[in-house]
């Protein structure tokens, strides 16, 4: 078939007539039904369009063709046709000019699709399998196609390529878009769907001691690890792997997090586990002070480095005071030497853990103490003395002293006077005993003696004692003399036998007592004697007087003048000289102690 090129911007004038057609319509689709609305691909010609035209028809007109597509009238109708050369949607329309009845014009489309393309891709790969909304894919090109993954797995829309990741199983797939119409394309895009890491974990051992080896935590669910924390105290090993240095770390109860950061499209994850880590218990202890003597204070053991106490125990014959302080009951104990063990039983992770030390007990001396018998006053006690250690643990030194802790010396033991005072008994071991020792002084009573004397011979003779109240009294005196009366009478008669050293001892209540004496004199009575008088012619006169006992003395009695005696008063024969004439009398008195007599 021939065709006519009209006017490129395909706008036709026809002029025809018909007589024949004169009564027809002006313009109907003489071709296939449908054919005034077609797709086809460019670069492929259009199935051909006929119209026919009326008899009064007298001109046509086309608008609105593809490019490459014309129209051409020829016997009475109008025909289109060629191959576009450009896409898009034409809406063509023919209008007639003419006497005929109906419609002048006739419309159509002719789609010019472009050939088949394809690109896609997903905007948000890769994706987190939690996420529960659909993932649209981005396409550009011919739409209509089919989409499909592979592996198997991917939940894809083989309509919309809309993923659902969360129906899907994470792995790495391929998407491929096949698209037919005008030829045929395919696109791939790679998608990954991710799983939403776990984070969870755990230290199962815990609580951990911290001497036990360091731990790794131990993840569950799925989990693994991100990059773990904690508050101040806890130390890692490493904080990509969780193993916590137990020796490094502060003992104590932490909170460890786990952080998966967020990646492949999955939000950061974040877990929690808790982990105790306790101090290994420390055993280490001593007891600084030993050897011990059995008398000691009951010692506590010392701690160190740490050490704390848990059951203490040893061998036979140590005892304690108790078993959990470890304090040991020496005079209990069997002296000798023991190795104590501080046992601390196993908890929190930790094991159970000793400690030995060693202990000496000395048996300590024994000290007796005997009180001295009381003394009286002045006397002093020698606390020296044996007797009063008798009995004691032989070999020990023996010192002296003011208080109970042995802390004040006492300096002169050998003259203790009245109180206590501390013994203390030391062994060459160093082991010793401390006793008091009472020391009484009674009070000595005061003695008094004296007698009624000095006496003549005749006269009553007593003695007076005392002082009065005392427990006895004993006189003893010459001639056997003796009396318990505290002043008794001699005689009522003296003699001179009764004459010298009376002796009183008194004792008081405390069986103290003391000494006195007296001496008692006894004068035998003087019988004086002056002999016979006389005359003289001159001035002088010898005197005659007889001594009897004692001493003379002469005295003039009277006379007219003074009187000198020749060679004094006492000669019982002196020579007397007057200073003038007369009659004198003159008197001769003896005094014998308190006795006396004269004559004249």
């Amino acid at each position: 078939m021939k065709y006519n090129k009209v006017f490129l911007f395909l706008v036709f004038s026809l002029a025809f007539s018909y007589k024949g057609l004169a009564q027809l319509e002006c313009i109907k689709l003489s071709s296939a039904v449908g054919t005034d609305n077609q797709i086809v691909c460019i670069g492929s010609p259009i199935t051909p369009i006929s119209y026919a035209l009326g008899s009064g028809v007298t001109s046509a007109n086309v608008t609105g063709l593809p490019p490459n597509v014309f129209a051409l009238v020829s016997s009475g109708s109008l025909y289109i046709s060629g191959t576009p050369s450009g896409t898009g949607t034409f809406n063509y329309e023919v209008t007639v000019v003419g006497t005929c009845f109906g419609d002048k014009n006739a419309k159509g489309t002719i789609t010019v699709s472009p050939p088949a393309s394809a690109s896609i891709f997903y905007p948000g790969s890769p994706f987190c399998n939690n996420l529960t909304a659909p993932q649209a894919v981005t396409l550009t090109g011919t739409s209509g196609g089919t989409f499909s993954a592979s592996p198997l797995g991917l939940n894809i829309s083989a309509a919309t390529g809309d993923i659902l990741p969360y129906m899907s199983v994470p792995g790495n797939y391929t998407v491929t878009y096949n698209v037919s119409g005008c030829g045929t394309a395919t696109a791939t895009t790679p998608v990954r769907i991710t799983a939403l890491p776990v984070a969870t974990f755990s230290y199962p051992g815990s609580p951990y001691c911290s001497n036990d080896s360091d731990p790794l935590p131990v993840f569950s669910g799925g989990g693994v690890a991100g990059s773990f924390s904690s508050t101040p105290g806890l130390v890692f090993v490493s904080t990509s792997t969780g193993q916590v240095d137990l020796s490094a770390s502060t003992p104590g109860t932490y909170t460890v997090t786990n952080t998966i950061p967020a990646s492949g499209g999955c939000p950061a994850v974040i877990a929690t586990a808790t982990i105790r880590i306790t101090s290994l218990p420390v055993a280490t202890f001593s007891y600084t002070e030993t050897p011990y003597c059995s008398n000691d204070p009951d010692p506590f053991p010392t701690f160190s480095g740490g050490g704390v106490a848990g059951t203490f125990s040893s061998t036979a014959g140590l005892v304690f005071v108790s078993s959990s302080t470890g304090q040991v009951d020496l005079s209990a104990s069997v002296p000798g030497a023991y190795v104590v063990t501080n046992t601390i039983v196993g908890s929190d992770g930790c094991g159970t853990v000793t400690s030995t030390a060693f202990i000496s007990i000395i048996a300590s001396p024994t000290l007796m103490i005997t009180n001295p018998p009381a003394a009286c006053s002045p006397e002093t006690v020698d606390l020296t003395s044996p007797s009063i250690t008798a009995g004691s643990t032989p070999n020990m030194t023996f010192t002296y002293w003011l208080d109970a802790a042995a802390t004040n010396q006492y300096p002169t033991p050998q003259t203790a006077g009245p109180g206590t005072y501390y013994i203390k008994g030391t062994l060459v071991s160093g082991c010793f005993d401390i006793k008091p020792v009472q020391v009484i002084i009674n009070s000595s009573p005061v003695a008094v003696a004296s007698n009624s004397g000095p006496v003549c011979e005749g006269s009553p003779l007593s003695l007076t004692g005392g002082p009065a109240g005392m427990k006895s009294y004993s006189w003893t005196g010459p001639n056997g003399f003796a009396s318990n009366l505290m002043s008794p009478l001699i005689s009522i008669s003296a003699t001179s036998e009764m004459a010298g050293l009376y002796i009183l001892t008194v004792t008081n209540g405390s069986d103290c007592i003391d000494t006195a004496h007296t001496r008692v004199y006894v004068y035998d009575m003087p019988v004086a004697d002056a002999g016979t008088g006389g005359t003289e012619c001159d001035m002088d006169f010898i005197l005659n007087a007889q001594p009897s006992v004692g001493t003379g003395l002469w005295t003039m009695v009277s006379g007219p003048g003074t009187a000198v005696f020749h060679p004094g008063p006492g000669a019982p024969n002196a020579r007397v000289t007057v200073s003038t004439s007369g009659t004198y009398t003159f008197r001769w008195t003896e005094t014998n102690g308190p006795c006396s007599d004269d004559a004249s």
